[in-house]
């Protein structure tokens, strides 16, 4: 079963990478990723997980190491604490089948998304941080 979830993250991150705006093949896209002169190169790490300037680089390499890649650590980051936290729903409830709408969090984050858009209008920007609170 890890192997299937771990096969399956690994072909989203293939599709992510290989597909966007700027169009490439994906054998384009992971040559860039797997592109010798950026991996073992300490100054693209610091850029990559710090936000660091990037060191000169092709075009392909720049829009993988700078765009899609940081898009797909995102989104295995957010998914593994969207697990972390149906764990934690279960374990608060002792129930199997937990899910937010038991505890009122769907509904808790959609009074602030309404009165965000009502009262506060201009914070719309926002919604996403607001109804996370």
């Amino acid at each position: 079963m890890c192997a299937a979830s771990l096969a399956v993250v690994v072909l989203g991150g293939l599709a992510q990478v290989s597909f966007g705006a700027f169009s490439m093949t994906i054998v384009d896209a992971w040559q860039a990723v797997f592109d010798p002169r950026v991996v073992f190169d300490a100054q693209a790490w610091r850029a990559f997980l710090l936000g660091a300037e990037l060191p000169e680089m092709g075009k392909q390499s720049l829009i993988v190491w700078n765009i899609r890649l940081p898009r797909v650590f995102v989104a295995m980051l957010v998914g593994m604490n969207l697990a972390v936290s149906g764990a934690i729903f279960q374990a608060v409830t002792r129930n199997e089948l937990a899910s937010p709408f038991i505890l009122g969090v769907s509904s808790g984050a959609g009074l602030m998304i309404l009165l965000t858009l009502v009262v506060f209008s201009g914070l719309a920007a926002f919604l996403p941080l607001i109804a996370s609170v």
